[in-house]
C-alpha cells in the first residue's frame, strides 16, 4: 500500500512575502504594537474621538483631517503611540467583525 504524507499535497505557489520582505519593527515600535493590544478603546460621543484606557486614560482625535493626534508623550514627539495603535487595531476589527443588532 502506497503511504500519503504532507508534502504530496504541497502547493508550488509563491509565496505572498517571502521571509525577508517582512517588515523589521524596532524593539520601541515593537512595544508598543504589543501594548496597544492589552488596551481598551471606548468611543465618545463626538465621532472620531476615542478614550483610550489602561492606567493613564488618553484621548484619541482622528477628526483633525489627516493628522491623527493623542495627548500622550510619545504621540507629541511624532511617534504613531501605542493608543492610536490601539485605535486603528479596534476599527480594523470593528469593520472586521461587526456587532449584531439586537431587536
Amino acid at each position: 500500500m502506497k503511504s500519503c504524507g504532507a508534502w504530496t499535497f504541497k502547493e508550488d505557489l509563491p509565496l505572498l512575502l517571502q521571509p525577508q520582505d517582512e517588515p523589521q519593527l524596532d524593539e520601541q515600535a515593537w512595544y508598543r504594537a504589543m501594548r496597544a493590544r492589552e488596551l481598551t478603546v471606548h468611543p465618545t460621543s463626538t465621532p472620531g474621538v476615542f478614550e483610550v484606557g489602561g492606567f493613564d486614560p488618553r484621548t484619541v482625535n482622528l477628526n483633525l483631517g489627516f493628522t491623527r493626534k493623542c495627548n500622550c508623550l510619545d504621540s507629541r514627539r511624532g511617534h504613531d503611540c501605542k493608543h492610536l495603535l490601539a485605535v486603528q487595531r479596534f476599527l480594523a476589527l470593528s469593520q472586521t467583525f461587526p456587532k449584531e443588532e439586537t431587536a
